[in-house]
């Protein structure tokens, strides 16, 4: 390569990384309010016989045990099996075979999370039979709601039975009800008695379109558990290699290709939750259809799209994530393969924060059918936070891709080394970017679900990685400026605090749920504090912090080549 056009790269990464840490820094650290005491589960499952599956904030699975929680926006539905849910605001409700429900929490207009506003749990029976008892609590009601009925229910013990084809019957042992739309009394349905022989579920039932749509869901849930089992393994294999790692050069090739398998493998896992998620939100606008609650049809539909483009993301990063491990094949040389493994696991942290994206939209489309408008902007306005990581860890994995042309048309040894070192921080402040993503995610999940408990540690952790990220923001500009410096030593201090930080992020972010608690570890410990003294300062100015505005990213828009955003910058 001529020297001049060695320059010339060498002033794009520079470039790159500028554009990472103006864009990390200032587009960053967004604030909005969620406050207010109350249950965290609306009720759980007390009883279980036969096969019933659940899904249980946005994930689906076959229970296996009770108790189960149920959280506002959960569904269940009983093939050869029945169930009992207990409610907290008081009352059982048994389902039958053949049975699917959604429970949700529904709260005044001015706010989800306000006290002392009327509250109200929705019982929506889409198909099947349930017998319900119900005793409210005061300031509590408790509806049914079928494809062609709503009832407010008032003391009342009844059978409720809903045909595939939407006729609702309904049998009132005692109490009263405020009913609209169209239904049929009749004399007690029977078998839905804990102690009676099952059924086998009718063909009819398994065939129907919001079945088939259930199963697809839980097959797909079921290849991501399996994808993310196969993602930690490889990852503590990666692990183990590196740790014996002696610096010789086949040593390091042999880590940089276990590294290389393990993001592979963590991206394959981000694609399959992503499918996942995506199965979600098509079975619950089969849900919505099946209810004929056609207002929440084309606002799910809506969130759906912007569902859909981030997974194209995920498909189109990692096709693009497997052809490179593919080249690893023929790359020669255990500094290229290190870059090409820093490049790989850049890629997957945008495969990763892409799928966040697409979780997130999965749980605003649940709220659209479950919850007020205010809780569900709020959700939307956390989810947009999430393209702006995606779009970091691109302009991270474009830095990356400059170091591997670099480092490939030839340096000298003492530069090579410090780019290899360059790209392996560059790729751990990218898994930053990606954590927050995540973050992000856990934080719309709890918001939509109503778990209050949950919801103050995924905000907590929020707060933290703000930090997080500001400080891997400073530790990308100092490292370009010691790139182009070419000082070894102050790019492997940068390196190791970039690996402390990833590390952080990884656990404080989860694995697609809230951690129950924050991990205890010195760098979150610091962090931790410096989010609480913050807190405590805004807080002593400002009772209560609005939603702010934050735009929605186009995820499927490019950056330019070297890292100049073409997307108008803003402010919070």
């Amino acid at each position: 390569m001529k020297s001049f056009e060695k320059k010339l790269l060498g002033k794009l990464i520079i470039l790159a990384f500028i554009s990472a840490f103006v864009s990390m820094t200032f587009f960053h650290g967004t604030s909005y309010a969620a406050t207010g005491n109350g249950t965290t589960t609306i009720g759980h499952i007390t009883y279980a016989k036969g096969q019933v599956i659940v899904r249980t904030k946005g994930k689906w699975m076959i229970l296996k045990e009770t108790p189960w929680p149920i959280y506002s926006t959960d569904r269940v539905v009983t093939k050869s099996g029945r169930a009992n849910i207990t409610l907290v605001d008081g009352g059982v409700v048994r389902m039958n075979v053949d049975t699917s429900l959604r429970i949700v929490r529904k709260e005044a207009a001015s706010g989800f999370l306000s006290s002392g506003k009327a509250k109200s749990t929705e019982v929506n029976v889409l198909v099947g039979n349930v017998w319900f008892q119900v005793e409210l609590k005061r300031g509590r009601r408790i509806r049914f709601r079928t494809p062609s009925m709503t009832a407010a229910i008032r003391g009342t013990e009844g059978d409720l039975s809903v045909t595939l084809a939407g006729q609702t019957n309904l049998d009132l042992k005692s109490g009263s009800t405020s009913n609209s739309g169209n239904f049929t009394t009749l004399p007690d349905v029977t078998d839905t008695q804990s102690g009676t022989a099952l059924r086998p579920s009718s063909e009819e039932f398994l065939n129907s379109r919001q079945i088939l749509a259930v199963d697809s869901a839980v097959q797909r849930w079921i290849a991501a558990e399996k994808a993310a089992a196969k993602s930690a393994g490889l990852k503590q294999k990666a692990d183990e290699v590196s740790a014996r790692e002696n610096g010789s050069e086949p040593s390091r090739d042999r880590a940089a290709r276990a590294a290389l398998d393990a993001a592979v493998a963590q991206s394959n896992a981000a694609e399959a939750r992503a499918h996942a998620y995506m199965s979600v939100i098509s079975e619950e606008v089969v849900s919505a259809e099946t209810l004929r609650d056609f207002d929440n049809v084309q606002a799910a539909r809506k969130s759906m799209e912007q569902a859909r483009r981030s997974l194209a993301i995920v498909l189109e990063r990692n096709q693009a994530v497997r052809s490179m491990a593919e080249s690893a094949n023929f790359t020669a040389g255990a500094d290229l393969t290190t870059i090409l493994s820093s490049l790989v696991s850049t890629m997957t942290c945008a495969t990763d924060a892409h799928s966040a994206s697409v979780r997130a939209y999965s749980m605003i489309v649940l709220a659209h059918s479950a919850i007020d408008m205010y809780v569900t902007e709020q959700a939307e306005a956390v989810a947009g936070k999430i393209q702006e990581d995606a779009l970091n860890v691109d302009i991270l994995r474009r830095a990356i891709s400059a170091m591997l042309t670099r480092v490939s048309e030839g340096m000298d040894s003492i530069s090579e080394q410090a780019v290899v070192t360059a790209a392996q921080a560059a790729a751990k402040a990218a898994s930053v970017f990606a954590g927050d993503a995540q973050s992000h995610a856990n934080v719309v999940t709890e918001i939509v679900t109503g778990d209050k408990v949950s919801l103050e540690t995924a905000l907590e952790a929020e707060g933290i990685f703000v930090h997080l990220s500001a400080r891997a923001s400073a530790l990308t500009r100092d490292l370009s400026e010691s790139l182009e410096a070419g000082n070894l030593d102050l790019l492997i201090e940068t390196l190791n605090e970039l690996a402390q930080l990833s590390e952080a992020a990884a656990q404080l972010s989860g694995d697609g749920e809230t951690p129950e608690t924050l991990p205890k570890t010195p760098v979150i410990d610091d962090l931790q504090e410096e989010a609480d003294d913050k807190a405590a300062a805004e807080s002593a100015e400002e009772e209560y912090s609005p939603v702010q505005d934050i735009p929605v990213l186009d995820p499927t828009q490019d950056t330019g080549g070297t890292g100049d955003r073409n997307v108008s910058p803003y402010t919070f």
